[in-house]
């Protein structure tokens, strides 16, 4: 009936820690904790110093469960 995909790995709104081995454009490499912002098939968007970024190894810190959390930033 509609076109929307589901995605079971992650969801908009989860909270995940993201391990980058390598810098990527204006991200350096390091280990951050970020929202999704959209999932894909394969992997997930997020938003890391302001740039977006895809990933597709993270863990999960908090799956979204209906509440608004907010995140600080760490420093690396």
């Amino acid at each position: 009936m509609f076109n929307k995909k589901l995605y079971t790995h992650a969801q908009a709104g989860d909270i995940i820690n993201v391990t980058l081995d390598k810098d990527q454009k204006h991200i350096l490499s390091g280990t951050y904790t970020a929202r999704v912002k959209t999932p894909t098939p394969k992997s997930v968007e997020v938003k890391i110093d302001g740039n977006r970024s895809s990933v597709n190894q993270f863990s999960f810190v908090d799956q979204k469960d209906g509440y608004d959390y907010s995140l600080n930033a760490i420093s690396v």
